[in-house]
C-alpha cells in the first residue's frame, strides 16, 4: 500500500511538473516572438490606407497573425484593424484564459474605436 501511494504521488508530481514546463515554454516563445514581430510591425506600420474599401482586422498574441496580416492588406490595399483583449495578455495568466475561451467558444475582445467610410 505504501509503493502504491509513492507511485501515485510520483505520477502526479510528473504531471505537475510537464504542466509548468510546458506552460512556461510556450509563453517564452510568445514573448519572443512578439518582440521578433514587434520590430517587424513598426519597420512595416505603412499599412493604413484611408482610401481602402477592404480592412482586414486582426487580434494576435505573438504578433504573428500580425503581420500575416499586414502581408494580405499590403498585397490588396486594405487597411488592418487590430482588435485587442487585455484579458490574453502574454504570459501564463492570459495563455490559460485563453485557452480556456477557445474551447467554451466564447471571448470577451474590445475593438479599437475604428470609423469605417460609406461606401
Amino acid at each position: 500500500m505504501k509503493w502504491a501511494l509513492i507511485i501515485s504521488l510520483g505520477i502526479v508530481l510528473v504531471i505537475l511538473v510537464s504542466a509548468i514546463a510546458v506552460a512556461l515554454f510556450v509563453t517564452t516563445t510568445e514573448k519572443r516572438q512578439y518582440l521578433d514581430n514587434s520590430t517587424l510591425l513598426n519597420d512595416n506600420s505603412a499599412v493604413s490606407n484611408n482610401n481602402a474599401k477592404t480592412v482586414v482586422i486582426v487580434f494576435s498574441r505573438s504578433g504573428n497573425t500580425h503581420v500575416l496580416a499586414n502581408h494580405i492588406a499590403t498585397l490588396h490595399n486594405a487597411e488592418v484593424k487590430v482588435i485587442t483583449a487585455e484579458d490574453y495578455a502574454l504570459g501564463i495568466p492570459g495563455w490559460i484564459r485563453a485557452l480556456y475561451d477557445a474551447r467554451s467558444h466564447v471571448t470577451f475582445i474590445t475593438p479599437e474605436a475604428a470609423r469605417f467610410a460609406t461606401l
